[in-house]
This record gives structure tokens, C-alpha cells and sequence, in this order.
């Protein structure tokens, strides 16, 4: 059974700018924006251009070979080109299938979070995260992650989503001899294994209820192994739609439902929502499980920690405040 993302990392890093970090303070909230507008050409098609087609096509071929033909059903093999080519006929069609009506479907918002892989990158961060943020140094908050998932179950209380979860990104292709999440992802792409039997055989989709989580999650958490060092853990949640929440209300699931925002990012507006916001009663920020907070290298990166620690002391937050030492400096 694969450990959780709590019982896996003590700490997770969310890596951001001065903005956004005064921005977390004050609204006591981490902004997810669409999967869309991430900085992954290929977010949330990955799975699907390069993995989704071998699953079926294996799991197609190895049925195909294990049913006893007859020798009308052999002749036909035979018309049809053979065993692989059947396969690789039927594992086209369900691809696309399965391809359109969850990309259809797919409204994911995802909240970026790293997993420091030892002690100089838990004290002083990751280089190629600084570099992301350019002259600017940024910023990272190490966050307790017990608490971070004590929230999480909080959100899902309170707000309805169709789907979300958490944990490690898997990195396609990677070399890595173990990747965190890979004894998940094979529970995951099991369960895609029935789904394509089941509509390869004639049987509707609903017959393996877990498929779409499934192939939500893959296709959520798929990337390319050209990111491995980002050791990304992230949050994906999928607000429920109007329809399924107008159905879920017809049953007295009464839950609220997080609406999206929009934010300019050069001339592009990204969508987003505010995820822990207002979980706390009214009058109050939601307190963020925030044990330290990192100054990224800069210049006058100790001037930064002092403004830092000011801003922590305003929103009642008696974080530790460090600076990294790796001596990047930007542009």
C-alpha cells in the first residue's frame, strides 16, 4: 500500500514570489490555477500521447490471445490482419474514447508543491525553482504537511469538488530506479486495464466505477521526465459543474461550491480558485501550517528576510525565517 503524501514528506516547499507571498498571508489561502496555464506544454495530455495507447494495446492483445478461437473466429483473425493488428485497431478507438470524454470533462486547478529531496535543498531550496522567479529571488514556505492535509480533508467538508486529490507527480520515462508514486500509478493503470476490457468487450464503462478517478488522476499527474527534479507533489481539484452539483443539491448533499477567479499573467487571464479560503469562522483568516519561510538568493536577501519576518509578525505567524545559500543571483 503506498504511504501517504504525510507519512511520505514531513515537509513540502511552495515556491512564489513576493506577491504572492503577501498575498497568501493576508487571504490565508493558496491559489491553484488551471492545469491549462501551467509551465507544462503538455499538461494533462501527456498520459494520453504516451502512455494511455501501450496500456490498451497490451491489455487488448494479451485478451485477444487468451480466448479459445474457432475456426470461424480464427479466419476472421486472419481477415482482420492478425492478432496485433486487431489490437492495435481497437486500442486506437478506445484511446479516443477515453481520450475525448475526459478531456471533455477535465477542469482541474492544481496547487504546485516540492518535495525536498535532502537537507541542503530543505534548508536552502532547489536552484532550478530560483531560477523560475529570475532577479526577483522568490520565495519558499515549508509547510507542515500534516496539517496541510488536515486542511485539505477541511476543503473537501466544506466545498464540493467532482474530484481531488494529492500527491506525487510521476515522471514518465524517468530513470530513476523508484519513483514515490509509481506503486499508485500501477494501481491506477490497472483499473484503466478493466475499463479498456470492459468497452472492448461490449460492456458500458460503468461497470468499473473507479475509471474515471483513474484515468483523471493519471492524466493529472502524468509529466515529463524532463521536470524529474522538481520532485513535485501537487494538490488537483476539479469543482463540481452545475450539473452535478444541481443533482447533488435534488439530494441534500448541500455543500458550497468554489468559484473561479482570474488573474492577468502578461495578457493572458488565468483562472483560479482560493483553496483553504474562509474555512475558518468568518472574522478570521485560515491559519496556514507555514514553519518556515526561505528568502530566495538575492542581493539584499537579508534586508528581504527582515521584511519577511515583518510581514509573518502581521498576520501572526511566528514562522522561522532563513535565507538560502545557494549565491544565484539572476540576471
Amino acid at each position: 500500500m503506498p504511504k501517504s503524501v504525510a507519512e511520505q514528506y514531513p515537509e513540502l516547499l511552495h515556491y512564489t514570489t513576493e506577491q504572492g507571498l503577501r498575498g497568501i498571508l493576508a487571504g490565508g489561502c493558496f491559489w491553484a490555477s488551471h492545469a491549462s496555464h501551467l509551465n507544462d506544454a503538455e499538461e494533462l495530455t501527456h498520459f494520453f500521447d504516451a502512455r494511455l495507447y501501450d496500456i490498451a494495446y497490451a491489455a487488448i492483445l494479451k485478451h485477444a490471445q487468451s480466448v479459445p478461437k474457432s475456426s470461424r473466429k480464427q479466419r476472421a483473425l486472419q481477415q482482420g490482419g492478425g492478432y496485433q493488428a486487431i489490437a492495435r485497431s481497437n486500442a486506437q478507438r478506445i484511446t479516443a474514447i477515453l481520450r475525448k470524454a475526459t478531456i471533455g470533462f477535465h477542469n482541474p486547478y492544481v496547487l504546485s508543491l516540492s518535495a525536498p529531496t535532502n537537507e541542503r535543498v530543505a534548508s536552502s531550496g532547489l536552484l532550478s525553482q530560483w531560477r523560475g522567479y529570475g532577479g526577483d529571488g522568490g520565495y519558499a514556505l515549508v509547510l507542515e504537511t500534516t496539517e496541510f492535509d488536515r486542511l485539505l480533508k477541511s476543503e473537501g467538508h466544506k466545498y464540493h469538488y467532482q474530484f481531488a486529490q494529492w500527491g506525487d507527480v510521476y515522471y514518465y520515462a524517468d530513470t530513476s530506479p523508484q519513483q514515490p508514486a509509481s506503486e499508485e500509478v500501477e494501481q491506477y493503470e490497472s483499473t484503466v486495464r478493466r475499463g479498456v476490457l470492459a468497452l472492448v468487450t461490449g460492456k458500458p464503462p460503468e461497470t468499473v466505477p473507479e475509471l474515471y478517478d483513474a484515468i483523471t488522476s493519471l492524466s493529472c499527474l502524468y509529466k515529463h521526465w524532463g521536470f524529474a527534479e522538481e520532485h513535485e507533489v501537487r494538490v488537483v481539484a476539479i469543482p463540481a459543474s452545475p450539473d452535478i452539483d444541481a443533482q447533488a443539491a435534488k439530494m441534500d448533499l448541500l455543500k458550497q461550491v468554489r468559484h473561479s477567479r482570474t488573474f492577468l499573467r502578461g495578457e493572458v487571464q488565468v483562472p483560479y480558485i482560493e483553496l483553504f479560503k474562509d474555512l475558518e469562522p468568518s472574522h478570521t483568516c485560515t491559519r496556514l501550517p507555514i514553519k518556515r519561510v526561505i528568502v530566495g538568493p538575492h542581493r539584499a536577501k537579508h534586508e528581504r528576510a527582515d521584511l519577511v519576518r515583518a510581514l509573518l509578525s502581521e498576520h501572526g505567524y511566528t514562522a522561522e525565517v532563513t535565507c538560502s545559500e545557494i549565491p544565484y543571483l539572476g540576471r
